[in-house]
Protein backbone atom coordinates (compact mmCIF):
# COMPACT_ATOMS: atom_id res chain seq x y z
CA UNK A 1 0.00 0.00 0.00
CA UNK A 2 1.51 3.36 -1.04
CA UNK A 3 0.36 6.88 1.03
CA UNK A 4 -0.02 9.59 -1.10
CA UNK A 5 -0.16 13.01 1.05
CA UNK A 6 -1.90 15.95 -0.26
CA UNK A 7 -2.41 18.93 1.53
CA UNK A 8 -2.36 17.38 5.10
CA UNK A 9 -4.38 14.68 3.98
CA UNK A 10 -3.07 10.84 3.17
CA UNK A 11 -4.72 9.07 0.59
CA UNK A 12 -3.53 5.29 0.20
CA UNK A 13 -3.86 3.85 -3.00
CA UNK A 14 -3.78 0.12 -3.98
CA UNK A 15 -0.57 -1.34 -6.33
CA UNK A 16 -2.90 -2.77 -9.80
CA UNK A 17 -3.32 -6.74 -9.62
CA UNK A 18 -1.93 -9.01 -11.97
CA UNK A 19 -4.83 -8.98 -13.58
CA UNK A 20 -4.68 -5.49 -13.94
CA UNK A 21 -1.65 -5.21 -15.96
CA UNK A 22 -2.10 -8.10 -17.86
CA UNK A 23 -5.22 -6.59 -19.55
CA UNK A 24 -3.11 -3.64 -20.44
CA UNK A 25 -0.25 -5.48 -20.99
CA UNK A 26 -2.49 -7.25 -23.83
CA UNK A 27 -4.02 -3.80 -24.48
CA UNK A 28 -0.38 -2.63 -25.48
CA UNK A 29 0.78 -5.97 -27.10
CA UNK A 30 -2.20 -5.31 -29.71
CA UNK A 31 -1.89 -1.66 -30.39
CA UNK A 32 2.22 -2.42 -31.55
CA UNK A 33 0.43 -4.83 -34.01
CA UNK A 34 0.84 -8.24 -32.07
CA UNK A 35 4.13 -8.69 -32.70
CA UNK A 36 5.60 -11.15 -30.25
CA UNK A 37 8.73 -11.01 -28.56
CA UNK A 38 7.88 -7.93 -26.32
CA UNK A 39 6.05 -9.43 -23.53
CA UNK A 40 8.35 -8.36 -20.53
CA UNK A 41 8.53 -4.77 -21.89
CA UNK A 42 4.46 -4.69 -22.50
CA UNK A 43 4.17 -5.88 -19.15
CA UNK A 44 6.53 -3.10 -17.38
CA UNK A 45 4.90 -0.45 -19.35
CA UNK A 46 1.65 -1.59 -17.76
CA UNK A 47 2.67 -1.59 -14.60
CA UNK A 48 4.29 1.77 -14.55
CA UNK A 49 1.39 3.14 -16.51
CA UNK A 50 -1.12 1.69 -13.70
CA UNK A 51 1.14 3.42 -10.77
CA UNK A 52 1.46 6.28 -12.32
CA UNK A 53 4.99 7.28 -13.56
CA UNK A 54 4.43 6.52 -17.23
CA UNK A 55 1.93 7.89 -19.59
CA UNK A 56 0.20 5.19 -21.87
CA UNK A 57 1.73 6.67 -24.97
CA UNK A 58 5.29 7.38 -23.26
CA UNK A 59 8.34 5.64 -25.15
Amino acid sequence: MVQIKFNRRVRETKAPSAEEIGKLAYELYLERGGQDGSDFDDWVKAEQILKGKLTRYSN
